[in-house]
This record gives structure tokens, C-alpha cells and sequence, in this order.
């Protein structure tokens, strides 16, 4: 850095010393130079050009650069320099010298303002241009036309320069014409004076409302006047701009008398009070009872702006004057006919008073409004209704039940104000039910509107239980009240239920197919719960009929009535088998058609109808009938091992039967008897007895053959015989047979006498023949034949031997029959001993 200092100051050096050598400067004499002016006229701020010539020189001066010998100034006649800088002098290629000045302040720039007053319109030209000089001396005498005069113009106008001197005060009234400002302080610059029409149309005034108009003259040509007028009352802003040729626009300072800024202000006042502009505002056509009732009234000039209340004969602007509000009267008359005055509120300053009054009373109000001042005015007649205030807890009233049944319940709302006016401030009235055993908010509906300012709402409350009902007027707690909700006392068909046994759907298309099963004689419930509509249950249980009907009775056990649930439980039961309806009636309605199938009860053996018969014919083919009940009389199905035993009380023979029974309720078995006489029977179910014991008689059927028991033979051939006739099975036919069904044929036809008598259950037979060796008897029994017996005679004895003749068949029968009969009572005689140890 320091090597390029040093560097440039031997450089500089060089130059001079270069320049010193080559100048030439020829010393000129006063009468060896001209001054050459362009004009006399020179603008501030622009530069001025004349030149400087030599003559009558043999050779061509050659001063460059300067001569120090020459010296330009520029002075007014105060001695006032009005060149901004010094004069720059170049010389040029052929010896001449270039001079330039720059003329900047003239000599009004100095003076007070404003100028000397003048009797002339227009000031002198040269209050605001003076005529100034150029001096030119070359070593100290003045060049050949030096001094020159020349005129210097101001430069074109600059704002910054320039300003706009504000009245005070800056005040007048709505429809005169008011001087706002003076702007009289138009300058350049340089702060030189700038004067002339044209500059007026440069200039542009803005507003802060469109109400005001303004408008700039030139007074004098001495200063622009800024003027306003207004019909508008207000205080307001403008700013002075000054337009250039481009439309750029730059504002230019206002002076106050404590502040210079580039906004101004002036203000127009109200004229004087004009009573038929006189505005009445602000009474209600309604107002609710107790509510201040205000009247509003403005006072106005002719222009509509706001004034204040002075009389219009003594109003003045230019002293202060107060208000007076007395100058309007406010009358009110109510329902009660009495005239009430009307309490002033307040004034505002700009004629703005108000007045009001309370009514208490609903009705109609008449008010009227009066200027009194120098004359006399009704300005104002008008009506208004005063409508009930708000709704007040202290005087208004509800009726809410405290029991109430399942459905709508209807709450009762009388609203009243605080003067005891009947209120139709519903709208502040809020209800809010609350169902307190389920936590849960219901909805209320209303109002419906009822006579003397009742109001009726509504909730559809549908559980039972307790509610919660709270009342806000205007959003403050009025009441609280539990309804309790029970349940309606109508029951329903819809939603009462039967459950239980008999509480099915058991027909479809008419055929039974769902039936409860009951057991007979057992007790069964049947359950009812009562419901009203909204299925709450009912503890009222008087309304319950219950029918039964089918091939038996039920009997009702008991009723139990729950009244906590609405339940009834009937307690029946029902011994006969079949199928029951189980009918339910609600006041007389259907409300269930069940059925029930009872079945028989468990199986009970001592119940078991045995059916046999008392008597049979050997060997006809009988039955015995069982039919199976439980304890009630009831068939009952049985199931397992039935057998049939009968034993003899004669022979002690024993006859068993058996069968697999699969739920029969009856049972039958064959029953064939061959052998006489007495039996006793018994039925065994699962080797229980059953039923109880029974005896059979078996009687010998028709008899089918005869047997001829010996009885004695004499010596003469008579035989003395008995006749048993007996059956198929050998058995003897007890029942006498009637003689003429007999038939004796004795072989070889001989003489012969025969009797036969009828001696208990046989017949004897005394018969007698001629003797012959060999005979034959034969017995027919209805054309049948019985039997045939042969006999001889043996003259060497003396005893008849018929059994050697007898067929061996009959006697073998006979004697089996006799044994079977004997073996038979013998075995019954047993068994029955038996049976009498089981039971």
C-alpha cells in the first residue's frame, strides 16, 4: 500500500512539471480580449456559458489548463454573490477561454415576507427577479464589457422547498365559504420566489371526505388562497400536492402554528338549531314492563348536522354558549290515564338528548314531544305497548305432578314479571327431565299456549320410576321436583307376556304341534306379567282371568301376585290325560291361547285293571286284559316283562304266560283252560304284581264221551253201573244232562229192561238181559257216540267183570281225568297258600 502512495505522488509530480514545460501563457491586456454572452437572461441551478477571446495576438496563446490572471464573480447590488460555486474557465484549443457559471440565489430570496405593501394590483416584477452582474478582470481590471447585466430566473418549483401557512383558527360554519390557508411561500430550490398564474394548475388539493369542496385562487399574484366549503359539520384533512408533467405527484409541507407536516386540518361547526329538522328516534313500539323506556331527540341545523339546543333566535357562534335541554318537554300517559313527565337521561355535546320513563303496567301509552323555546312545537305524538318483563322465579308458578302413570305428562308453566304481569318470556324457560334410576336426559316439548299465560309442555315418559324435573328461567335454577312415573293402569295386549307351562304357540295351521307336556297330577305355574303399552309392569292384577278347558279339570293351586314385577303365578294341576287350552284374559280381552298335553303320571300297579273272565269252558280259547294306570286313573304305558300265572286250587296244576310289553297301556294274553275246576290268577309286571288276584272256574264243555263205572253185577245179569259223561278233555260234565239226549243200544238185541237215573253229575244205571254169553252197551249222547262196553257172562264165577270188556282208551282217560282232577285241586290247594304268603 505504501509502495503505491509513493508511486502516485512522483506520478503527479511528473504531470506538473510536464504540463509547467509545455504551457505558454501570453499576458493579455485589457483591450486585447473580447467577452462573448449568449443571453442576458440565466435560469437558477442551470449553467451559463460565455467565452473569452484574445485579439491582436502575433502567436496563438497556449495556456491549456489556466490562467491565473483571470477572475469571474457574480454580484447582485447588494454585493450578494448569486453563483452557487465558483466559475470554471477551460481554456480551448485556439487560445480562447471557456467560462461557467452557476447562478443560484436572487436577491427577494433575502427579504422578509411579505414584500412592502404596494397600492399596485400586481407586485413589481422586481420583488421576485433582480437584475444581477458578471464581472470579468483579467489581473485585476475589468475585460472589455465587463460588468454584464444579466436577469436570473427561478428554477422550477420544488416542494421540499416550498410551504403552505395554515389560518388560525381554521374554523367556520357549514355553508360559508371558508379561507383554509395562504400558500405564499412558493419556491425553487434555492429558495427563490416563484410567481405565475400557470403554477395553479400544477397544484392538487386532497380531501378527507368527498362532502368538502376546495378550490385555489391566486390573490394578487401574490400568494394561492386554499378555500372550503361544506354542508357537513366535521373536522377534516387536506394536503397540497404538486403535480409534475409525468403525473408523479409530491406533497408539500402545511405550517401550523406548532408544527409543520405534510396534513393540514380544518373544521366547519353546525349552524343553528332549525326545529322542523329537529330528528325523534329511538321510542320502542313495544317495551316490556319495568324496562327504561327511552326517547331519543337530535338536534339538528338545516344541513341535517348534529347542533346544539339553543334557541335559533340568540344562537351565536362567536361567543360560548350553553346548552339548554329544557326547551324540550317529554309527556307520557299511561292505561291509568295519569300524565307522567319523563326523567331526562343525559345531553351530549352536539345536541344529543335523551329521555325515559318506566312503565309497569301492560297496555297501550300515548307519548308526546314538545318544543317550547321562542315558539312553541309539537314535534312528536306516538304509541307504544308495554309488553310483560321477563319472567321472575318469585312470582311465577308450575304445577308438575308427583305421581303421574306411564306416557305424556303434562307440566304446567304460569310465567309472571316482577309486577305480577302474566310473562310470555317462554323463551327464557328451559325444562330439563332427567330419568334418575337410568341416568339418562329425555326430551321436553312445548309449548302448547294456554288461557291466563299458561304454558303446557309435555314429556313422554315411558319407564317407571322416579324423574327428575328442572326449571331455568333465563339460565338460573327456578325449581326442582321428582315425578314419579308408575305404570298405566290399561294393560296391554302387546306387551304383557304368559310364560310358563301353557305359554307356547302350538297351533300352525290349525294342527297342534307344540303342546307343554304335563304330567298328570303334578303342579305346574303359569307366570303373567303385566305390561302396559310401554312395557313397564303394572302392579294392578284384578284384570287377570285364566281358563283351563279340556277333557278334564284343572284345579288352581294358588295365585301368588308379585306386585314389585306385575306377576301373577298360577299354580295348577291337571289329572286327566288330553289336551288342555290355556286361555288368559285381560279385562275381558284375549291376551294368550296356550295348550298343554298332559300325560300320564308314573306307572302304579296296585291301579292295573285285570280283566278275566269268571268262568270258562275247558278249553275254549279266552283272554285276560290288562290295562295299565298311574295313581290318578290315567292309562300309563309300560314298558318291560309281563307274565300271567294261574294255578288250580283242585289238581294243583299251574298255567304261565308271558309277553314283552313295549309303552302299552294295554295288554292282552290267550287264556286256554283244558282241566276243570277252580283256579287262582295273578299278573306280574317287571315281577311286580299287578292288579290283583283273580279266580277263574273252568266247567267241563259239551260232553264228547261217557265212561261206565262198575257198580255191582247180580247173579241174575243185572248190572248196577254209573255213567260219567265227560268232556274232550276228560273232564266230567257237571251239569245233568237232560235224558232225552241219551240213547243206550244193547247188542245182541235180546230182552232186556234198562232204568236210568240222575244221581248228582252222573247217571246209574240198573239193566237187566236175558243172559247170553258175550253183550255189548253202547251210549250215544246226541247222536253221538260215548262210549262201548262189552261184558260177558262167566257161569263159574259169580262176579260181572266188565272191566275186562271195557276199551282200554275210555279206562286209561278215565283214569288219567280222575287223576288230573285229583292232582289239580291238590296243586290250587298250594299255590293259593302261596299267593296268600306274598300278599
Amino acid at each position: 500500500m505504501k509502495t503505491y502512495t509513493a508511486l502516485s505522488l512522483v506520478l503527479a509530480s511528473f504531470l506538473v512539471w510536464a504540463s509547467a514545460d509545455r504551457q505558454d501563457c501570453i499576458k493579455l491586456e485589457a483591450q486585447s480580449a473580447i467577452l462573448k454572452f449568449p443571453s442576458s437572461i440565466a435560469t437558477a441551478g442551470q449553467p451559463y456559458v460565455f467565452t473569452l477571446e484574445p485579439i491582436g495576438l502575433t502567436s496563438p496563446r497556449k495556456c491549456l489548463y489556466y490562467d491565473h490572471l483571470l477572475t469571474v464573480q457574480c454580484l447582485s447590488e447588494s454585493n450578494w454573490s448569486f453563483c452557487q460555486t465558483d466559475a470554471s474557465i477551460k481554456p480551448t484549443a485556439d487560445g480562447s477561454l471557456r467560462v461557467t457559471i452557476w447562478p443560484a440565489t436572487i436577491r427577494a430570496s433575502y427579504q422578509p415576507w411579505p414584500p412592502p405593501s404596494t397600492s399596485e394590483e400586481t407586485l413589481n416584477p422586481g420583488t421576485f427577479a433582480v437584475n444581477t452582474t458578471i464581472m470579468v478582470r483579467y489581473n485585476g481590471t475589468d475585460l472589455s464589457g465587463s460588468p454584464f447585466p444579466i436577469v436570473v430566473r427561478p428554477a422550477d418549483f420544488a416542494p421540499a422547498f416550498s410551504m403552505v401557512h395554515i389560518l388560525q383558527p381554521a374554523s367556520g360554519i357549514v355553508g360559508r365559504a371558508l379561507l383554509v390557508a395562504r400558500f405564499s411561500q412558493i419556491a425553487d430550490k434555492f429558495s427563490n420566489w416563484i410567481r405565475g398564474i400557470d403554477l395553479i394548475d400544477c397544484l392538487m388539493v386532497r380531501v378527507s371526505s368527498p362532502d368538502v369542496d376546495v378550490k385555489l385562487h391566486w390573490i394578487m399574484d401574490w400568494w394561492i388562497e386554499v378555500r372550503a366549503n361544506s354542508s357537513k359539520a366535521g373536522r377534516y384533512s387536506f394536503q397540497l400536492f404538486y403535480v409534475y408533467p409525468n403525473g408523479n405527484k409530491e406533497a408539500i409541507r402545511i405550517q401550523t402554528e406548532s408544527t409543520v407536516d405534510y396534513v393540514g386540518w380544518f373544521e366547519f361547526l353546525s349552524g343553528p338549531l332549525s326545529v322542523q329538522d329537529i330528528r325523534i328516534y329511538g321510542l320502542p313500539s313495544h317495551a316490556r314492563a319495568g324496562s327504561n323506556i327511552s326517547i331519543t331527540v337530535q338536534a339538528l341545523d338545516k344541513f341535517q348536522n348534529p347542533t346544539q339546543w339553543i334557541d335559533p333566535q340568540i344562537y351565536d357562534t362567536r361567543v360560548q354558549q350553553n346548552q339548554n335541554a329544557s326547551i324540550i318537554q317529554v309527556q307520557v300517559l299511561g292505561p291509568s290515564q295519569e300524565v307522567q313527565n319523563a326523567a331526562k337521561e343525559f345531553i351530549a355535546d352536539m345536541g344529543l338528548a335523551r329521555w325515559y320513563v318506566q312503565c309497569f303496567l301492560t297496555g297501550s301509552y300515548w307519548v308526546a314531544v314538545m318544543f317550547k323555546a321562542s315558539s312553541s312545537v309539537v314535534l312528536h305524538n306516538g304509541t307504544f305497548e308495554i309488553y310483560p318483563g321477563y319472567a321472575s322465579p318469585r312470582t311465577s308458578s308450575q304445577a308438575i305432578p308427583t305421581l303421574s302413570e306411564a306416557g305424556l305428562v303434562s307440566m304446567e308453566m304460569f310465567l309472571r314479571d316482577e309486577w305480577g304481569n302474566p310473562s310470555d318470556n317462554w323463551d327464557t324457560l328451559t325444562i330439563s327431565v332427567i330419568d334418575t334410576d337410568r341416568n339418562m336426559s329425555l326430551s321436553v316439548y312445548g309449548p302448547a299456549f294456554m288461557s291466563a299465560m299458561g304454558l303446557s309442555y309435555y314429556s313422554v315418559l315411558t319407564l317407571s320410576g322416579g324423574y327428575m324435573v328442572r326449571t331455568f328461567l333465563s339460565g338460573i335454577l327456578w325449581q326442582e321436583k321428582t315425578i314419579f312415573i308408575s305404570a298405566q293402569r290399561q294393560p296391554s295386549l302387546q306387551r304383557s307376556q304368559v310364560i310358563g307351562y301353557g305359554a307356547g304357540l302350538p297351533r300352525t295351521n290349525q294342527l297342534l304341534t307344540v303342546a307343554a307336556p304335563l304330567e298328570s297330577g303334578c303342579n305346574y305355574s303359569l307366570w303373567v306379567i303385566l305390561r302396559d303399552v310401554y312395557g313397564n309392569s303394572m302392579d294392578f292384577l284384578d284384570v287377570v282371568d285364566l281358563h283351563i278347558d279340556g277333557p278334564g279339570v284343572a284345579t288352581v293351586a294358588s295365585v301368588i301376585r308379585y306386585s314389585i314385577n306385575g306377576t301373577l303365578e298360577y299354580t295348577y294341576s291337571i289329572i286327566r290325560t288330553g289336551v288342555y287350552e290355556v286361555r288368559v284374559l285381560l279385562v275381558g280381552q284375549v291376551l294368550h291361547v296356550g295348550f298343554v298335553r298332559v300325560y300320564p303320571g308314573v306307572f302304579h300297579p296296585p291301579a292295573t285293571l285285570v280283566g278275566a273272565p269268571d268262568w270258562v269252558n275247558a278249553g275254549d280259547l279266552n283272554n285276560i286284559s290288562m290295562s295299565f294306570y298311574d295313581v290318578w286313573g290315567n292309562e300309563c304305558p309300560v314298558s318291560g316283562d309281563l307274565a300271567v300265572i294261574i294255578r288250580s286250587y283242585d289238581h294243583g296244576t299251574t298255567w304261565n304266560e308271558g309277553i314283552q310289553l313295549t309303552a302299552a297301556v294295554h295288554a292282552d294274553m290267550a287264556l286256554i283252560l283244558n282241566v276243570a275246576g277252580e283256579y287262582a290268577g295273578a299278573c306280574f309286571c317287571n315281577e311286580r304284581l299287578v292288579g290283583s288276584i283273580f279266580r277263574v272256574v273252568v266247567t267241563p264243555s259239551t260232553p264228547s264221551q261217557a265212561v261206565l263205572l262198575q257198580k255191582g253185577v247180580s247173579s241174575t245179569c243185572i248190572i248196577t253201573a254209573v255213567i260219567l259223561l265227560m268232556d274232550s278233555y276228560m273232564n266230567i260234565v257237571q251239569i245233568p244232562v237232560p235224558l232225552e239226549d241219551i240213547n243206550l243200544t244193547l247188542e245182541p238185541d235180546v230182552s232186556w229192561e234198562g232204568n236210568i237215573t240222575v244221581c248228582g253229575s252222573s247217571y246209574q244205571i240198573l239193566l237187566w238181559s236175558s243172559p247170553v254169553s258175550e253183550s255189548q252197551l253202547t251210549i250215544m249222547y246226541q247222536h253221538s257216540r260215548l262210549g262201548l262196553y262189552k261184558w260177558r257172562a262167566d257161569e263159574d264165577q259169580e262176579s260181572f267183570k266188565c272191566s275186562l270188556h271195557v276199551t282200554t282208551a275210555i279206562f286209561a282217560i278215565t283214569a288219567f281225568s280222575s287223576a288230573l282232577i285229583l292232582i289239580s285241586i291238590g296243586c290250587f290247594l298250594g299255590w293259593k297258600s302261596q299267593i296268600g304268603i306274598i300278599k
